[in-house]
């Protein structure tokens, strides 16, 4: 196995945060749950893969992260998205 440079890393990882950009529309109605859930997911499945390719680990390993930060993510969106209609 060959040793990954920082680069590699984070130009795998700059591609994965790329949706990100469509959280901008969360606030609006009805467009902005679509948004946030694909954006979510696009970015789960974006992350495994790039841990995937870049550390040679298998798939399931690689998505064993993203699922828990992307989980972290979602709950606190939802938990400052009711905050916020109170």
């Amino acid at each position: 196995m060959e040793s990954v440079t920082y680069l590699q890393f984070v130009r795998r990882f700059g591609f994965v945060f790329a949706p990100g950009l469509l959280l901008i529309v969360a606030p609006i109605p009805f467009v902005g749950e679509a948004a946030v859930l694909m954006a979510f997911t696009w970015m789960a499945r974006a992350a495994a893969s790039a841990i995937h390719v870049t550390f040679e680990v298998p798939i399931g390993l690689g998505a064993m992260a993203p699922s828990i930060g992307m989980v972290a993510a979602l709950v606190l969106y939802l938990l400052v998205r009711v905050y916020l209609l109170l």
